[in-house]
């Protein structure tokens, strides 16, 4: 399926990334007391999948707790820098060459997030009781029939008026209302992608299947860290050639959506973004500052 750079497979690694993406991106008041609650809620959405024993519990928190001091401290500079730089990108209409860069640099933000966790949730994981592991396997299979129901058992017109509305929302997130010639490219683009949710359904599918193979390895922490750290690193490798130049495709017909878009841009909508942002960093400079 299109999205922006997650597939939702990889479940327990992403959890942080997707609670900090959520926080962060708020720009209210708010979100700086839910990023410094972060080794609170992230057990509670990792309750959506198994539930942990009090042991367990104290375990994730203080993992947590230190996981949540390393980002602020080395992750939030990094964020605020990309910022700066996109504010002073826009100011002028941005190029495709721009919009490559701030991929590649989120892709790298990513890659640091996942291999600075994978042993802590190596960790975690490897404490599992059977019971657990068969809680976690159901919850699991069942978010994937969900996800088929939800992306994949649809007509094309359903998957075109899907994938309209959320890129819609994504643009007037940042934009606010849209011209109707920027609606317009965005059904083009909607149209122009290649069908990919069955290779994301089936993705997903494989690696679901290798993380189970994985956590009967629990028991030998380093064959069961090194096949971990494999699936979360280098998940990469479980797509096919087919998935993989589809992907590829799209993502290219993304970035010229992002570059189509922002050529039409109103005043406006410059400031509207400009205002977004800045509140944003702002939000970032007070975590980034916050020690408490």
């Amino acid at each position: 399926m299109e999205s922006k750079n997650h597939e939702l497979t990889r479940s327990l690694v992403k959890i942080w990334t997707v609670a900090c993406v959520i926080i962060l991106m708020t720009s209210c008041g708010a979100a700086k007391i839910a990023y410094n609650s972060l080794d609170i809620i992230i057990p509670w959405f990792l309750d959506d999948y198994v539930t942990f024993d009090e042991t367990q519990e104290h375990k994730i928190a203080a993992t947590l707790s230190q996981q949540l001091e390393w980002h602020r401290t080395t992750q939030l500079p990094s964020y605020i820098k990309l910022l700066d730089q996109i504010q002073e990108d826009i100011k002028s209409d941005v190029s495709k060459e721009q919009v490559i860069g701030y991929y590649k640099t989120t892709e790298k933000m990513w890659q640091i997030m996942v291999i600075k966790l994978t042993p802590d949730i190596a960790t975690v994981l490897a404490t599992l009781e059977d019971e657990q592991v068969k809680e976690l396997f159901q919850s699991m299979r069942y978010e994937n029939e969900e996800l088929k129901s939800e992306f994949v058992d649809l007509t094309v017109e359903e998957m075109h008026e899907g994938r309209i509305e959320r890129m819609n929302d994504r643009f007037e997130r940042w934009l606010d209302e849209l011209t109707p010639q920027q609606q317009q490219a965005i059904v083009a683009w909607s149209h122009d992608l290649k069908p990919i949710n069955e290779y994301w359904l089936d993705n997903r599918v494989k690696w679901f299947n290798e993380f189970k193979t994985s956590l009967s390895l629990r028991d030998n922490y380093r064959p069961f860290y090194n096949k971990l750290h494999h699936l979360f690193v280098d998940y990469d490798d479980l797509r096919t050639e087919d998935y993989i130049s589809a992907l590829k495709y799209n993502q290219e017909k993304t970035i010229d959506l992002i570059i189509d878009v922002e050529h039409q841009i109103t005043d406006e909508q410059r400031k509207y973004l400009t205002d977004e942002i800045e509140d944003i960093k702002q939000d970032l400079i007070e975590l980034n500052n916050d020690t408490s």
